[in-house]
């Protein structure tokens, strides 16, 4: 799955109410993203409770990897 807000709309709480609302419906005991090492998205994941636990290579760019523990 893939989670992205417009940047128009960034700042607003959006990201935030879909992650926790993905964490609600999940049956695990985390989620992992992965986001390129040079987005700013990398920012939100800091700021919201995610924990950095790996950067790997990617097809393109290499890849900032998160967890976050429900």
């Amino acid at each position: 799955m893939n989670l992205a807000v417009s940047e128009s709309h960034r700042r607003n709480g959006i990201a935030e109410t879909l992650v926790s609302r993905m964490a609600n419906d999940s049956p695990h005991e985390k989620l992992i993203a992965k986001c390129p090492v040079d987005l700013p998205a990398n920012n939100f994941y800091a700021s919201t409770g995610w924990e950095k636990i790996d950067t790997e290579d990617g097809k393109q760019r290499d890849l900032h990897v998160w967890r976050l523990m429900l």
